[in-house]
């Protein structure tokens, strides 16, 4: 085996291991998180025209008695 000779880690080593694996992991949880969202991303649709307002005006023009 590699490195049989040397059974301890420095601080720096064990620094590094466990830096490197919240950086693997944070990278791995943040692919499928954008991954799910892309999937379940309801698709753009163009915004609808405004429905028209009721008037309150007769159709000859001047304003209707209530």
């Amino acid at each position: 085996m590699m490195f049989w000779h040397d059974h301890d880690v420095s601080g720096w080593g064990w620094f590094a291991v466990s830096a490197g694996m919240i950086l693997f992991w944070a990278l791995i949880i943040t692919a499928a998180v954008l991954f799910f969202r892309a999937l379940n991303h309801a698709p753009e649709q163009p915004p609808s025209p405004p429905a028209p307002r009721p008037s309150n005006r007769s159709p000859s023009g001047s304003p209707a008695v209530t």
